[in-house]
């Protein structure tokens, strides 16, 4: 719950913080615009101030000073409009000694007057601008910015008595300033300026403190605004979903339970929301039972099925020992019977021989046919007995029945090599007996269809399982186009399948074939009952 509080309050406050900066910001432009116009216009009432008095010297004091005194006499103090301005405007500077009130001029009467090179460009800006009487903008003057106000004079036919030849100038302003400051100028050219200059560090340190203090108002209402949609939202939002969370954290620690309703207060989305949680609470416990008891039908089904599938295994099993059983007595009865007839019949027919020294030629051909017939019943005896149940499997086990296999096998087919693992000792008769078929199906298929010039055998295991590999590097097959033609290999795999094991047939065409075994060790525990087959 304090996670979504914080984070809903970070998008707040950021959405806060960029609207704040935005007014801040506009409001520090708005105050920016605002001094500085308030700024321009005492600068322009200040010069309008400035040539209003000029103007009214010169229209209205100079002609009754004229009237007074003549027209030849003139009085500095009442009738020079820059000597009167200036003093009026002397006046004024010592309530705002920071403002720059002057009259700028490249060749003044009073020095006091003289331009400095800045106001020089503003005089040249005008001499450049016939057409251009007033001037404003910011302006450096020892380092100090101002914003400034010029108005341009230029001389006209009235202006000459006092501006242009000394000689025709009032004794007066010769005496006073001599004959070369403010004289020597024609009709239309550019005497000076009346320049007023506020300094910006006033007008800026008022924007500045007006800044800071919405800064810091903006601040202290954030504050309160932060506050206030916490607590807002923690009474409206936070408390409700911090009770909607704890009830889903017990009900998901609550393993195997039920989902119990969710209590459901108000009419908002959370409301919703709780509402819809005791919805699907209420499908879940249905479907939870139903899948209870499709699983308990599911269960009893699987458990019938398994008995059944271990009954017919237990039957298989039993018939391929009672299988195995009855090749062991056949291969006894043949053993013990006809093979020993045979054995004693040749015997029979070697002491007969003895006999026959002294017989014909036909005789003595008849007697070696005879015994050659005896002896290949003899040998065919021996076949028989090792294709039903070779004796050596009963009495060495499989290793050495594997090994006698490949013995007879040698003749007129490819190399038999078989490896074997020395920790292999005895294993359980139906098993061996497996193994052994397996291994002489095998060697069967290579010496029959590979064509190839070797066959090996690998034998391994440890206590739980049993590993065969019979590999020849023949022709090889398409394992897909074989499927329902090698009856061979599908007996392969059914027997290893019977004894709870898995085989797999490797090939591809001219890459041979592998024939892979794994069987397990120890019985399945269904095979208890008849382990004793």
């Amino acid at each position: 719950m304090n996670r979504i509080g914080t984070r809903f309050c970070m998008v707040v406050g950021g959405f806060a913080l960029l609207f704040s900066a935005i007014i801040l910001y506009r409001t520090w432009a708005a105050s920016k615009r605002q001094v500085e116009e308030m700024t321009a216009t005492q600068a322009n009432i200040a010069l309008a101030f400035d040539l209003a008095i000029r103007q009214y010297v010169k229209e209205s004091i100079r002609p009754e000073m004229e009237k007074r005194i003549g027209p030849e006499e003139f009085v500095l103090g009442a009738m020079s409009t820059s000597y009167a301005a200036r003093k009026i405007v002397d006046k004024v500077r010592e309530q705002f000694p920071n403002y720059r009130l002057r009259f700028p001029s490249e060749n003044p009467r009073n020095p006091i007057n003289a331009a400095a090179p800045e106001e020089v460009e503003i005089l040249n800006h005008f001499r450049a601008n016939p057409d251009l009487d007033r001037w404003n903008g910011r302006l450096t003057i020892d380092g100090v910015d101002y914003f400034a106000e010029a108005d341009v004079m230029r001389v006209d036919e009235s202006c000459l008595r006092c501006h242009g030849d000394p000689a025709d100038a009032p004794d007066a302003l010769v005496q006073r300033y001599g004959e070369t400051g403010g004289f020597h100028y024609k009709v239309g050219d550019l005497v000076g300026m009346d320049l007023v200059a506020i300094p910006m560090d006033q007008v800026h340190a008022t924007v500045a403190s007006q800044a800071r203090a919405n800064v810091v108002t903006a601040g202290a209402w954030l504050v309160v605004l932060f506050s206030a949609v916490l607590g807002a939202f923690t009474l409206v939002v936070g408390r409700r979903l911090s009770h909607i969370t704890r009830y889903f954290q017990a009900a998901a620690d609550d393993e195997g339970e039920p989902l119990s309703p969710m209590p459901e207060t108000g009419r908002d989305e959370i409301t919703l929301i709780a509402r819809s949680y005791n919805r699907l609470a209420a499908r879940l416990r249905h479907l939870q039972a139903s899948l209870e008891d499709q699983v308990e039908h599911r269960t009893e089904q699987l458990s019938v099925a398994n008995e059944h599938l271990r009954r017919e295994r237990r039957l298989l099993k039993q018939s391929l020992r009672m299988h195995d059983r009855e090749r062991q007595v056949i291969a006894y009865e043949i053993h013990d019977g006809l093979a020993q007839q045979l054995v004693g019949a040749d015997m029979a027919f070697q002491l007969a021989g003895q006999s026959l020294g002294g017989s014909s030629e036909q005789e003595n051909a008849n007697y070696g046919t005879g015994m050659e017939l005896l002896r290949r019943c003899l040998t065919e005896t021996r076949r028989l007995i090792n294709g039903v149940r070779p004796p050596l499997l009963d009495e060495e086990g499989i290793v050495a029945a594997v090994k006698n296999l490949l013995t007879e096998e040698l003749d007129g087919g490819p190399e038999l090599e078989f490896r074997h693992s020395a920790k292999i000792e005895r294993l359980e008769p139906v098993l061996e007996n497996a193994v052994y078929r397996i291994v002489q199906e095998s060697v069967t298929n290579a010496r029959q269809h590979s064509g190839g010039d070797r066959v090996c055998v690998t034998l391994s295991g440890d206590e739980e399982h049993l590993h065969l590999e019979v590999q020849d590097w023949g022709v090889g097959f398409d394992t897909k186009k074989k499927k329902g033609k090698a009856m061979g290999l599908r007996g392969i795999k059914k027997r290893a399948k019977l004894l709870g094991g898995k085989a797999k047939i490797e090939s591809e065409p001219g890459r041979g074939t592998r024939v892979v075994v794994d069987l397990p060790l120890v019985p399945p525990e269904d095979d208890s009952e008849d382990s004793d087959f």
